[in-house]
């Protein structure tokens, strides 16, 4: 049983992302078109202080379209999260 790709090809290319449609032969002998998001690749940091504390950052997130509390991503430095925190919108747990 293989699926073989016919046809790849981006159709979008972000700064965070692609997407990308390929068109497979399935093992039936028929076709179909899938999308795939090409992600650069992220990472989650859990912060831990000096008293086991595990650090959670408040963030708007736009799928939800409210503001949820996360792990911070790889990016926000720890200046960054230290000044989240005095702002009120860090907390540990």
């Amino acid at each position: 049983m293989s699926f073989e790709v016919i046809r790849s090809e981006i159709i979008y290319h972000g700064a965070v992302f692609d997407l990308r449609q390929d068109s497979l032969r399935l093992p039936s002998g028929g076709l179909m078109k899938i999308d795939i998001v090409e992600h650069r690749g992220a990472v989650t940091i859990i912060p831990v202080d000096a008293d086991g504390q595990i650090w959670f950052i408040r963030q708007y997130r736009h799928r939800s379209e409210q503001i949820c509390w996360s792990y911070p991503r790889a990016w926000p430095s720890l200046t960054r999260i230290r000044r989240a925190a005095l702002k009120g919108s860090c907390v540990k747990r």
